[in-house]
Parts: C-alpha cells; sequence; structure tokens
C-alpha cells in the first residue's frame, strides 16, 4: 500500500550548494529557498485522502439518523414489528362475519371464517405458521363492529397451551345477545404495552346479596384508557344487621376466594372472615395455578363492561 506523502517522514532540509553570485566584484549568497516541485500524482493522492476523511466526517454526522432508520421496519433489518398484521380481502381491515372469504394474519397467526355459532358464541378459525409458545403475551385482540362499522366488543386473544405449527383450530368467545346480534363485522389488531397509556375514565359497579341477618356487600372499579379496560379493584364487605347466633353465610366464599387470589402474582391481597379487597393488573396478572379467571379481559371496552355487569345485576354509574 503507496503512503500518502503528508504521512512520508520528511527530508531534512536541503543545504545550499550554489554558488555565490558576483555583483560589482561583491560575492552575495542567493538565500531564496528552494521549494521542492509536487509532481501530479502526489497531487491527485492528496486531493483522494481529503475527499476520503470529508465523506468519513459526513457519515459520522450522519449516523444517528441513519441508525434510526433500522430502528423502524427498514428493509434491511428484521424485527418482530415487521408485518405484524397482513391484511386479505378485508373491508375496511375488517372481515365480515358469516363469509368465508378474506383473512387477517397477526404476528404469522392467521385468522379468518368468522361465524355465529349458537348461545350467543362467536367462532373464529385461526392457523399459526408457526409454534407460538405464549400467544399471551403477542398482545392479539379480537374486536367486533355493527354495521355502522362502530366498535361494540373487544377481548384477547389467549391459550393457556402452546399453538401447534400448522394446526388450524377454532377460537370461541360468548358475548351478551345484543352484541350478538348487532355484530357484523370482526377485526384482529396488536395493542403494545406503551400504545395503552393511563387510565382516564372509571366505572364502579356494585351489587348487594342479603342472607338473614348478613349482607354481602361488593363493589368492583374499572378503570379503562381511551383504548380499553387497564385493571380493576374488588373490595367485598359483610354487614351484620343485628346480634344473631346464625352463622356467616358468606365466610366460606371469601375464604375461597381469599386462598384463590393468594396463589396468584396479586401484591395488595387483604382479607378475613368478613371483608376482602385486592386488584387485578390485567396487563402482568398471572392466574398461575389458581384456576382464578378475571371478570374482564385486558383492553375490553367501556360500554362492553357496563352492559355485562347490567346484565348480572349490577348498578354501574
Amino acid at each position: 500500500m503507496k503512503i500518502p506523502n503528508f504521512l512520508k517522514k520528511k527530508p531534512k532540509k536541503e543545504e545550499y550548494t550554489q554558488e555565490p553570485k558576483t555583483i560589482d566584484g561583491i560575492e552575495v549568497l542567493d538565500l531564496e529557498e528552494k521549494k521542492p516541485k509536487i509532481s501530479q500524482e502526489e497531487k491527485k493522492e492528496n486531493r483522494t485522502i481529503i475527499i476520503i476523511l470529508v465523506v468519513i466526517l459526513l457519515f459520522a454526522l450522519a449516523l444517528p439518523k441513519i441508525t434510526s432508520w433500522f430502528k423502524h421496519s427498514s428493509i434491511f433489518s428484521y424485527t418482530e414489528t415487521v408485518n405484524e398484521i397482513i391484511e386479505n380481502k378485508t373491508v375496511d381491515g375488517m372481515l365480515e362475519i358469516g363469509k368465508e372469504e378474506g383473512s387477517i394474519t397477526a404476528k404469522k397467526i392467521k385468522f379468518y371464517n368468522f361465524k355465529k355459532r349458537t348461545n350467543n358464541e362467536i367462532s373464529v378459525v385461526y392457523l399459526p405458521e408457526t409454534e407460538v409458545k405464549e400467544v399471551n403475551k403477542y398482545n392479539i385482540y379480537i374486536e367486533l363492529y355493527n354495521s355502522k362499522k362502530a366498535i361494540i366488543y373487544r377481548t384477547k386473544f389467549q391459550s393457556d397451551t402452546k399453538l401447534e405449527r400448522k394446526v388450524p383450530k377454532s377460537y370461541n368467545f360468548k358475548v351478551l345477545e345484543d352484541t350478538y346480534k348487532d355484530a357484523k363485522y370482526a377485526k384482529v389488531i396488536i395493542i403494545k404495552e406503551e400504545e395503552w397509556g393511563k387510565a382516564t375514565n372509571s366505572l364502579a359497579c356494585t351489587k348487594q346479596t342479603t342472607q338473614g341477618e348478613y349482607t354481602l356487600k361488593e363493589k368492583v372499579t374499572y378503570n379503562f384508557s381511551e383504548l380499553g379496560l387497564l385493571n380493576y379493584k374488588v373490595s367485598k364487605k359483610v354487614e351484620i344487621e343485628s346480634d344473631t347466633e346464625e352463622k356467616n353465610p358468606f365466610t366460606k366464599q371469601i375464604e375461597t376466594e381469599s386462598k384463590m387470589i393468594d396463589k396468584t402474582n396479586v401484591k395488595d391481597l387483604s382479607s378475613n372472615e368478613n371483608s376482602i379487597e385486592y386488584t387485578i393488573e390485567l396487563e402482568t396478572f398471572n392466574a398461575e395455578k389458581s384456576n382464578y379467571e378475571p371478570l374482564h379481559t385486558h383492553g375490553s371496552i367501556y360500554r362492553n363492561v357496563k352492559l355485562e355487569e347490567a346484565y348480572n345485576g349490577w348498578v354501574c354509574e
């Protein structure tokens, strides 16, 4: 490799060897320094080096911008965000319920053939392209829309077992009768954790059950962000109307619920024989071996929660 001229060791300054000149009989030494001549090849070499240095400088200045391109869905990098949702023959990103045509693929899981079943059940066929061990972490949601394409229901797509590659199965979920009747379209989406935001709205639902001298007062407070349900707090307390020798009929119910919640990852459980309180953070909740089923899934919409609770005899406001 040829070393550029400016990196070479400079030769020692040449001594002046020229003969003195004689002017009017006086000898005068010519002290003018003779500048070394630079060849065309050396000039070209120096220009090339300067151009390379300028290019390197410009690349260094543009590096942050280039890096940001690769952090997004760049064709030069592979990330899970690339082609997370692939739509095929959809209507505004939705599939018409009852029609076999079309599909929506979310994170390599294909959903198609939404149908209305008996007993207010809706089903959809799903087909994983690869084996999926923990689909709950994929944050896939199924939404239902009415004929005006307004959302009326949302539920999280979940499974307690792994999804086998290329094995089609049916996913069924039950809805209220009016939701069942109004459902015209279905949609499959992905909502990431950072998109949910903070709670901006709440819904308090209460219910009282009296047996003899004992009354069980229940309250569940649901907290929603603009997208959907984030968490809910449960509070149950038994009140006694007067002194009685009757056995508390709600004690066993509270004890059973307390033991069940204690086996989950809930941190704020507080209970005794007459009361229980705890909070379920739906995004991070893990039922583990408790068999506890959340009252609603993460992301459920306000309208649907209120309708379901009213249907079950709760007063919500």
